[in-house]
């Protein structure tokens, strides 16, 4: 468990805390090592980094805990095993007071591994974004403001990414301020074109 997410679980107590990260190390249990653990859109996230999208997230509910796939077909093939289980859309309702079903979930994950795995080696390669140059006026800003190696540890899509957004903009003043942002979230770190981004957060 990385320490963001335990930090996101010190949120709670008792019978929630303890549940959560219960279903917390089961989920773990079942993935391959190369799955990442992060905070996705504010809920504890099991994602692989070149895919993007979620295996699953869990989330607390006042008499459960919401195991969401973000796949509703792949819950109604295991319907009929969960008998005693509520399936809402794409989540999971998991009560605090009954057992997990661990060997239905551990087959869920198996499942939604292979279906995101499957759909990302199917899918067409994108055109290579072209490279954007930085211009002198973004160099030295980043010198003046001793950020040179925060924006040099960044992935190089975000540089990439950050550069071309300030160049495109029409007008000085919207320059300015796309630069200032990119400033900002380089000083003070988690953060990329305002999304959370947890590989760069400080302290």
């Amino acid at each position: 468990m990385t320490a963001q997410i335990s930090a996101w679980l010190e949120n709670y107590d008792g019978l929630v805390y303890e549940r959560m990260r219960e279903l917390h190390g089961l989920i773990a249990s079942h993935l391959p090592e190369e799955v990442e653990e992060t905070i996705y859109y504010n809920l504890p996230t099991f994602m692989y980094p070149h895919i993007k999208r979620p295996i699953v997230t869990y989330s607390p509910a006042a008499s459960h805990i919401s195991f969401v796939t973000t796949d509703h077909d792949i819950l109604l093939r295991y319907e009929a095993r969960l008998t005693g289980y509520t399936i809402s859309g794409t989540t999971l309702r998991l009560p605090y007071d009954k057992p997990f079903p661990e060997e239905v979930i551990a087959d869920i994950l198996a499942d939604r591994v292979h279906t995101l795995l499957t759909a990302a080696s199917s899918r067409p390669k994108p055109a290579p974004k072209p490279r954007n140059e930085m211009e002198e006026f973004v160099r030295d800003a980043l010198i003046r403001d001793g950020l040179m190696d925060e924006y040099r540890n960044r992935p190089g899509y975000q540089r990439n990414d950050y550069l071309g957004w300030i160049q495109n903009a029409k007008t000085e003043p919207t320059r300015q301020k796309r630069l200032a942002q990119m400033l900002d979230e380089l000083r003070r770190g988690g953060l990329y074109m305002k999304m959370p981004h947890p590989p760069s957060a400080k302290g």
